[in-house]
């Protein structure tokens, strides 16, 4: 939990006037005492210590952020901001400030109109405190039973006793017995197994000889026995049930392990119910023994395993054979059915996933059959999948691309906690696990190489002005030569940053070296080749704080990167919290195995421009802005700067040129005076007196009849503006402006209309 978490939660302030209902509730409600020295009888002074209870008196001290406190309450923001509540009280005005506000929630006091006091609880010894019951256990009592007689000086460790507490109901019911729970009918949990698959019990010492020559009957294998009983009456009730229903006329004997008749059964009319059998459930991706438990539910009158298997006479090899011929199974058509009108709108992935699904949970007969007569579909999008990948393989026929196809099959299988061999299907034998090893990142990275043009590198280099060259060799030599140096590359717009960027991206990747490239917004790392966000590259924490590190893992296809990275550009970084580039940091040095050298040894290129916009901390006052600043990092000292000051945009055209100038001055604070506050001067020609002066000034002619605009013209130009309803004024003055006549197009919408909610 930060700081910021418990700002938006909890206040110890007296709030804005503005906001009437919550001013009144906390200056009625939320405000503490008066306590101290001068009210002896308040109820939280302590005369003896000449302290508030509560911490009220000594006053608090005035605090600008909130602080966090290890296993204790946090400090709260307390600002000397100069709101303050007079009130009378015994006969006097009381004047009060933030540092008599109770901690509350601001929608708590709002909501409810009365004081609640709202505290924040971080860390496990708080956490355990709050729970303190759930570690406690069941109440206990200390007892001892003794006559007035006998009552002598108590021994508290001696007559110790631990016990539990029971009621008096409890106590009662116990006492008489009665029951506590009753099951009616008794329930026969039957089992299911395979032949020579029962579960056996034997102590360790015996013999093996021993185990076998004492196997006894399972109830599975003794209710075949009871079906071939030699008494013909017994047989014959047996073999009128189904295995689950055995139970209803016959019991179980433990102890030789045989169903015996009931004694009433025998004379009981047929609709006398006695136990209910029920068989522990077997899934259908358990294969044989699933097909066994449907044929125990259907067949009667069983004397084996090789009985159940034998329908019209025919002895069947397998249980599953044994119930299709029986009709208990539907065939594979409804598999095939489903696979081939999902073939006419789903992706080959989808493909692959319905098909796993089908292997794994709906057990088909003919897997084999099914892989054949759809494998064109489940693996339309490999063919394409390879190629992209750039994956080397000669000659990639149908045959290899199913091969493939198994391959991914294989690893979706097993993930469902299954494997080929009981879906029934041949595994792969191509070595596609080293192909896929490679990873798509890299494969971006040779991507990248492949799209650099013949002789790019060389035009881009002869192109450099002299401090960019500099620059460039400094930082192409550390990086080729592996010298780990760290950049930071400061130059305002215009001077050529990103242009440099490409110029080393492109020599490094054209020799077949690793380049990675982010910024600190996306806007920014589209300029980049191959750019990205940098909390995104490098999994920073959208939380940060001092000891983050980057969400990378060690064996990762992204840290096999970062190791055979040459380069890695990082731009607009003064936009971001130095946490971020210090997380970096501790992960490149755990990566590469490095903790010494920064980043782990690898060269890396920091660039920005700090007279642009800083890292924003809400709510943040100027000093705690400077401190999330990359200047007041650790990393800062152990760079080495680079500077452009030479605007390469801007050459040609003078205006622009002065009014750049102007801008870097304002920037560097040289046109300001030494404690000056006040407004910074403009040049006349630089502002405008009306809205009308500045749409003519910026689309002249607007007006005029038959005037043709050209996109250029269009593009060339834009008005930017602080506020959204600035824009719409502005927007609608223009259009005013264009000739000819105003058109509404109406939007056509399909579907039902959403509702918005405000």
């Amino acid at each position: 939990m930060t700081p910021d978490d418990v700002d938006e939660v909890i206040s110890a302030e007296i709030p804005d006037l503005a906001d009437r209902d919550l001013y009144e509730t906390v200056t009625t409600s939320m405000l503490h005492g008066p306590c101290g020295p001068n009210f002896p009888n308040a109820s939280c002074w302590d005369a003896e210590k000449q302290v508030c209870k509560q911490g009220y008196w000594p006053l608090k001290p005035w605090c600008p952020t909130t602080t966090m406190i290890p296993n204790s309450y946090p400090q709260y923001r307390c600002r000397n901001n100069g709101r303050t509540f007079t009130k009378r009280f015994g006969g006097q005005e009381l004047t009060f400030d933030n540092r008599s506000v109770v901690p509350h929630s601001p929608f708590l006091s709002c909501r409810y109109n009365c004081h609640i006091n709202v505290e924040t609880c971080s860390g496990i010894n708080a956490i355990k405190y709050i729970f303190k019951y759930v570690y406690k256990g069941r109440d206990r009592v200390s007892i001892e039973i003794t006559s007035q007689q006998e009552r002598q000086a108590v021994d508290e460790i001696e007559i110790h006793l631990d016990a539990r507490w029971v009621s008096p109901y409890e106590a009662m019911w116990r006492i008489s017995r009665f029951s506590l729970h009753q099951e009616v009918p008794n329930i026969y949990r039957l089992q299911v197994h395979l032949p020579d698959q029962e579960t056996i019990v034997f102590r360790g010492d015996d013999l093996i000889q021993d185990i076998i020559a004492n196997r006894k009957d399972t109830m599975l294998t003794s209710y075949f026995k009871l079906n071939a009983h030699q008494n013909q009456e017994v047989r014959n009730l047996a073999r009128s049930m189904v295995y689950q229903e055995i139970p209803s006329k016959f019991s179980w004997n433990k102890k030789v392990h045989v169903w015996n008749l009931r004694r009433q059964a025998a004379a009981a009319s047929p609709h006398t119910k006695g136990a209910i059998g029920r068989m522990y459930f077997v899934g259908i991706n358990q294969g044989e023994k699933f097909y066994l438990r449907l044929l125990l539910t259907t067949v009667k009158g069983a004397t084996s395993f090789e009985a159940l298997r034998t329908y019209n006479g025919v002895v069947h090899p397998t249980f599953q054979a044994c119930c299709i011929a029986r009709g208990l199974l539907e065939h594979d058509g409804e598999w095939a059915q489903c696979l081939e009108e999902a073939s006419v709108i789903k992706t080959g992935y989808q493909l692959r996933k319905l098909f796993v699904v089908i292997l794994t949970f709906g057990n088909p007969t003919d897997p084999l059959k099914l892989w054949d007569d759809y494998k064109v579909h489940i693996c339309d999008d490999l063919r394409h999948r390879i190629v992209q990948e750039g994956w080397d393989i000669p000659d990639l026929t149908d045959e290899k691309v199913y091969d493939y196809g198994l391959y991914l099959l294989e690893k979706m299988v097993i993930e469902a906690g299954s494997t080929m061999e009981k879906v029934k299907l041949p595994k792969s034998v191509g070595r596609w696990a080293e192909y896929e090893g490679q990873g798509r990142i890299f494969l971006e990275q040779i991507q990248l190489r492949q799209a650099i043009p013949e002789g790019e590198p060389e035009t881009l280099v002869g192109q450099l002005n002299i401090q960019q060259l500099d620059a460039f060799n400094k930082v192409y030599t550390s990086a080729v030569e592996s010298h780990g140096q760290t950049f930071f590359l400061d130059g305002p717009a215009g001077t050529g940053k990103t242009f440099l960027y490409k110029t080393l991206c492109s020599k490094l990747r054209s020799e077949g070296h690793y380049v990675i490239c982010v910024a600190s917004s996306g806007i920014a790392s589209l300029l980049l080749p191959g750019g990205r966000t940098s909390h995104s590259r490098f999994s920073i924490p959208l939380k940060i704080h001092e000891t983050s590190t980057c969400s990378i893992s060690k064996q990762s296809h992204l840290a096999q990167l970062i190791r055979q990275t040459k380069l890695i550009v990082w731009d607009e970084v003064p936009m971001q919290h130095r946490f971020c580039a210090e997380a970096f940091n501790r992960t490149c040095q755990d990566i590469c195995s490095k903790p010494d050298q920064l980043f782990g040894g690898i060269t890396v290129v920091f660039g920005g421009n700090f007279r642009q916009i800083l890292p924003v901390i809400p709510h943040g006052e100027p000093e705690q802005i400077i401190a999330a600043c990359l200047k007041r990092s650790p990393l800062w000292p152990q760079m080495h700067k680079l500077r452009l000051t030479e605007n390469m945009r801007l050459q040609g055209d003078p205006e622009a040129a002065e009014f750049a100038n102007f801008l870097l001055q304002v920037g560097e604070g040289v046109s300001i005076q030494e404690g000056h506050d006040g407004p910074v001067e403009f040049n006349p020609n630089m502002h405008v007196s009306s809205r009308a002066e500045l749409i003519d000034r910026v689309y002249p002619n607007l007006s005029t009849a038959g005037q043709q605009f050209s996109d250029e013209f269009l593009q060339e130009r834009t008005i930017l503006a602080g506020r959204n309803d600035d824009v719409l004024l502005l927007n609608n003055k223009i259009l005013d402006k264009f000739p000819g006549e105003k058109k509404g197009l109406l939007q056509c919408r399909q579907g039902q209309h959403r509702n918005w909610c405000r």
